[in-house]
Order: structure tokens, then C-alpha cells, then sequence
């Protein structure tokens, strides 16, 4: 219904317009802002304003190091999502109040200038949508094979694309024996050293987790689990900061997204669901800012983001790649690149969104060129488990029933360039450029040095490995920096840091 001083919708938003842009709220912005983000949102000044919450909703009110017993996290888990959580205290302070720059925003209701009739609600609402229209129809036919063969390079216009592609590339840095040094920074662990990987800490669920990934500088870790939930970890030592849930069904998948929101301080991430959507969402703001609520017709299984390009694997059978914009993700996929016969279990993409590689649960891997919308592995050439793009997406490392093998897509008909036996099935395989990580089975994590996957023909090279879980580990995350790593068990629902 609408309220007796509105005649109708339009009505409303205009005077609700102007009534936020009124002197009285000008005048008194700071306030609301002392009580929400800053210093009488808790202690003394709180309580005299009579702005006081249950204590669960307060970030950081739990001490997730000292609960030790599992029905005791659960409990605790359940209350602070049925009350909600207060936002992040920002100011310690009194905010200053709202500068009068002589414009309308310091004028009364009546001095406001009226939005002109037909604009009032498509500011508000169709401007959205157009937010989300993607910059160009793609028609996938056999004349221009994936229709994405002019696909931009992000941040380039059409007239600079062709020259894009003729740049030429930064020469490798190179051992002396002739291997190629994946990783061009310094200070990371040497070619033939091997991690020493010790717990550093762990989390118990009441789920299943399915996927993890680090934020940028390694100090947040984000994990999706079956239970429809995100939690955000600050680490050093490892402690829950956030927990959102996130749909109905289980989440499969995340990944750090770029390019996204109004500065580089909002974290935001790609959630893949059982419920065949893929979401973005605002970790700072505490929900979905934009989503594809049928991106498949079946569950979305994985997720890989490089730049600004989204792939997509799904038990539909599936891979699509979507372009991210700086509202969200297009409603439209930029191409889908083609279909497995089984449900998809994995998807990779280059560093450069180049190069597209994904697995199905019939172990058949299919890689793409995505430049030229062409298909350059095919169901037959490669069987594995899972696999990840290395290399600038020149090499593919797969995972076997036995162990892990790795692949010069160049040079397929030599086939493996090394294969490494573990002795189990592997679910997940992931590197760094200087150390490879597997996932297996029964619960270990197999790890090495790039080398032993590279072939280097030095006998007195080693791989590690010890218990990780009690059931398989379909997820593994290593830090930018090389120095963390997270795992997760489908079985005992625990999120382990080394």
C-alpha cells in the first residue's frame, strides 16, 4: 500500500529523493554514521545511544581458536546467522558532518529540482539492466566455429587487437640445464627444494567443503562448503571473520574476481551452486551483487577466472565463458565452447584467458583456443581426473587414477612429458610454477618440486606426501606468494591451513 502522503510509485521515490537530499539530513548524516560504522557502535557511547545488539552479531565477539568442541561451533554458527552481524566498525572517532558545497544537496525538500517523470524509476531500475547487457551478440555458428574468434583482449579496443596479438612475448628466464624458470619472482623456494608443509591450523564444518581460494596478498582465505556457505578466514593464526550462506543448494566453487565494484577495498567473489547459478558476491557488503540465475541446466560444478573472462563447467555436460563487467557478470555467455558426453568436474583458464581446458567425469579433457574459437585437444588425446592449466597455458598438469601426468600441448603426439605415480586416484591438482600440490582418494596430499613434473632426468628427485584427511580432498589453494596452502576434506568436513 502506499503511504497517505503519495499519490502513487513515482510519487514515492521523488519525495523519498528529496527527503535524502534535504538540509535536515545533510545536517545530521554523521550521526547515522557514528552509529553504524563508527565509535557508537559498541562500548560506552553504544550503550548511552541506546544502539546495542545481541552479542554474536559483533564481528570478532568469537574466539573460534578456544571452541574446541564441534556441537559447541555449530551452535554458535547457527546463532550468529539467525541474528545477523553488525557491519565492520570503520571510525573510532566522531565523523565530521556533511560539508554545505552550495548546491541542491544542502537544500530544503521544496528546492530540489524534480526528476522529470519518465526518468524516475529507470534510473533506478532500468539502468540496471542495461548494466548487464553484454558489449556484443555472439552468433555461434560453423562459418565462424565458436563465434569468438575477435573476442578483445580486456582493456583493448577493436583497432588495437590485431596489434595485441603480434606483441612480442618477454623472453624466459632459463636454467642453465635448459629448463624453463616458471616463476620470475624472487624469493620463492629454489627449483630442486621441496616444501616442508606443517599444519598451521584448521576449521571443522558441518559440511562438506568444495572449494577454496586466497585473496592477493595471502592473508584471507575464502571456502565454500556443501552446506550453501562462504566463510572468510583471516589467517595468521587462522580465525573466521565471516560467514554468509549463500541459496539453498550446496556451493561448489570460488574465485577471486577483478575488475569488479567501486575500488580494489571491496572483496568480491564468483560462486558457483547446485542450484545452476553463478553469483557475485560482495564479501565487505555481505550479499549477491549481481548473478546468472540459469547460467546451466544443471548443477555449475566449476569455476575459473582470469582477467576479465569467467569459465564455467557444469553437470550439464557444458563449458561456457562469460565476460565480467565492471556491474557483474553479463546475463549472456561470451560463447559456450562445447560439450563433453558426461557431467564437466573441471575447468582451467590461462593466466591471459587464451587458453580453456576442462575435464568431465569420463576423464575426457578438451583445451581450447579461445582467439581463434578452435578446438585443439580432443575428447581422445588425454584421460584424467582433473587437471590445471601451467605455463601460460602451454602445458597442461592432469591428474591420473595413479598419479600425475604432465602434457606439452605442442607436442602431444610425444605423448606425457613426465608421469609421476602416487599410487591412489587424484581429485585435484594444483602449482604455483615452483611446486606442484595433488589431492587424493583416501585423504593425502602429494607435493614436489615443478622439476619432477618437468622432466628433468635427475634421479635423486623426491615427492612428498603424508595425511591430510579422513576421506577424499577435492580441493586444494596455494597463496600468490607460495608460502600457505589450504585444503579441504569432502568427508570430514575440516579446512586445514599449512
Amino acid at each position: 500500500d502506499l503511504p497517505l502522503w503519495a499519490n502513487d510509485a513515482e510519487d514515492v521515490v521523488r519525495l523519498m529523493r528529496q527527503a535524502l537530499e534535504s538540509e535536515h539530513v545533510s545536517a545530521n548524516l554523521h550521526h547515522w554514521i557514528d552509529l553504524i560504522f563508527g565509535f557508537k557502535q559498541r562500548g560506552k557511547a553504544a550503550e548511552d545511544a541506546d544502539n546495542v545488539f545481541h552479542p554474536m552479531t559483533y564481528e570478532g565477539a568469537v574466539n573460534w581458536d578456544e571452541v574446541v568442541d564441534d556441537l559447541e561451533r555449530i551452535a554458535l554458527e547457527e546463532q550468529i546467522q539467525e541474528f545477523g552481524q553488525c557491519p565492520r566498525q570503520l571510525f573510532d572517532g566522531p565523523h565530521p558532518p556533511r560539508k554545505n558545497t552550495g548546491g541542491t544537496a544542502a537544500a530544503g525538500p521544496e528546492e530540489v529540482p524534480p526528476q522529470p517523470e519518465d526518468r524516475i524509476l529507470r534510473d533506478t531500475v532500468d539502468g540496471l539492466h542495461l548494466e548487464h547487457t553484454p558489449s556484443r551478440d555472439v552468433e555461434v555458428d560453423s562459418s565462424t566455429a565458436l563465434g569468438i574468434e575477435k573476442m578483445q583482449r580486456p582493456g583493448k579496443e577493436n583497432g588495437d587487437h590485431a596489434a595485441d596479438e603480434t606483441e612480442p612475448s618477454r623472453p624466459a628466464r632459463r636454467r642453465a640445464d635448459g629448463y624453463q624458470l616458471l616463476d620470475k619472482r624472487i624469493g620463492r623456494a629454489m627449483w630442486e627444494e621441496i616444501w616442508e608443509i606443517k599444519k598451521a591450523d584448521r576449521f571443522k564444518g558441518k559440511e562438506g567443503i568444495t572449494a577454496a581460494c586466497f585473496s592477493d596478498d595471502g592473508e584471507t582465505l575464502f571456502a565454500t562448503a556443501e552446506d550453501a556457505s562462504i566463510r572468510v578466514f583471516s589467517l595468521s593464526p587462522m580465525k573466521q571473520v565471516r560467514c554468509f550462506n549463500v541459496g539453498d543448494l550446496a556451493l561448489s566453487s570460488v574465485q577471486i574476481v577483478k575488475g569488479l565494484g567501486d575500488g580494489d577495498e571491496v572483496a568480491q567473489v564468483a560462486l558457483g551452486s547446485w542450484d545452476n547459478s553463478i553469483r557475485i558476491f560482495s564479501i565487505d557488503y555481505g550479499s549477491v551483487i549481481d548473478d546468472v540465475p540459469n547460467a546451466h541446466d544443471d548443477a555449475v560444478s566449476s569455476l575459473s577466472v582470469r582477467r576479465n573472462c569467467l569459465l564455467s563447467g557444469s553437470w550439464d555436460s557444458s563449458v561456457k565463458l562469460w565476460s565480467c563487467t565492471p556491474s557483474g557478470i553479463c546475463n549472456v555467455p561470451l560463447a559456450t565452447l562445447g560439450e563433453h558426453d558426461e557431467e564437466v568436474k573441471g575447468v582451467s583458464l590461462s593466466d591471459d584467458a587464451y587458453i580453456a581446458a576442462s575435464v568431465a567425469s569420463d576423464e575426457s579433457v578438451l583445451v581450447w583456443d579461445v582467439r581463434a574459437g578452435a578446438c585443439v585437444v580432443e575428447k581422445d588425446a588425454i584421460q584424467a581426473t582433473c587437471l590445471t592449466l601451467v605455463d601460460g597455458g602451454k602445458r597442461l598438469a592432469v591428474g591420473k587414477s595413479d598419479g600425475i601426468e604432465l602434457w606439452n600441448l605442442g607436442e602431444l603426439d610425444k605423448g606425457p612429458e613426465t608421469v609421476v605415480t602416487v599410487g591412489e586416484r587424484v581429485r585435484v591438482v594444483e602449482t604455483d610454477g615452483v611446486q606442484w600440490v595433488a589431492g587424493d582418494e583416501i585423504g593425502n596430499i602429494h607435493w614436489g618440486p615443478w622439476t619432477s613434473l618437468q622432466g628433468s632426468g635427475e634421479p635423486g628427485l623426491q615427492c612428498k606426501a603424508l595425511k591430510a584427511h579422513d576421506g577424499p580432498v577435492p580441493c586444494l589453494a596455494i597463496s600468490k606468494a607460495g608460502d600457505k596452502l589450504a585444503s579441504g576434506g569432502a568427508d570430514d568436513h575440516i579446512l586445514n591451513l599449512w
